[in-house]
């Protein structure tokens, strides 16, 4: 768990969150069993990404994922104005944390996978789970 500093929760979701993504892209799974509380409600272990992401990867023959920092080419605006956004807050309904969710990249394109984290608030602290990774 991570110290809570209200009013920053997103920002310290997006730091968190860079690093989980970063791991990943670097192949470094263990970082990300670290970066997280658990692993989730869906019963994913470190083992378990590892094996899902690099058979994605595999079968998708993509070479790699983009770091956090790789701006995503994919810039589109829908019809009733909203942009895309490859990084997203989906609050939970009674208050207690945030849903967020990030849409993986290779070489700045979509490659079709979306990192999922809940991040929890206890107490004072927020509590970080893998939640999933799938394709959207």
């Amino acid at each position: 768990m991570i110290k809570r500093i209200q009013g920053n929760e997103k920002k310290q979701a997006i730091e968190i969150a860079g690093k989980i993504i970063n791991a990943i892209a670097d192949c470094n799974y263990a970082l990300v069993g670290q970066a997280v509380d658990h692993m989730g409600e869906n019963d994913w272990t470190v083992e378990d990404l590892e094996e899902f992401v690099e058979n994605y990867k595999s079968d998708n023959e993509l070479e790699h994922f983009d770091k956090y920092d790789v701006i995503c080419n994919f810039n589109v605006i829908y019809q009733n104005g909203s942009r895309y956004e490859q990084e997203q807050f989906f609050p939970f309904n009674n208050g207690q944390g945030f849903r967020y969710e990030y849409d993986l990249t290779t070489d700045g394109d979509l490659n079709d996978l979306t990192l999922m984290l809940n991040f929890t608030y206890k107490d004072d602290c927020i509590e970080v789970s893998f939640y999933d990774i799938h394709v959207l």
